[in-house]
């Protein structure tokens, strides 16, 4: 039996027709109240934990910001 896909669940917001809107990523990456799923070439980065299903690691946007460094850190758009 395969996995479930959480990010298909109908309440996740994937924000697909703004992605390459770098106005409105970064007032998301400004929001306190965002959360990022870090997301490299289709892989998550993925916590393992002992005596628990392995989970996909939340940044919130301090980690986001504290990530791509200082404000006028160019957004990439993929």
């Amino acid at each position: 039996m395969r996995p479930p896909n959480y990010y298909a669940h109908p309440g996740f917001e994937r924000a697909g027709l703004r992605r390459r809107d770098a106005d409105w990523i970064r007032a998301r990456i400004d929001d306190p109240g965002s959360q990022f799923v870090p997301v490299w070439r289709s892989q998550n980065l993925v916590l393992d934990l002992t005596d628990a299903e392995p989970r996909a690691i939340v940044f919130g946007a301090g980690h986001a910001v504290a990530l791509l460094g200082d404000d006028d850190a160019e957004v990439h758009l993929a």
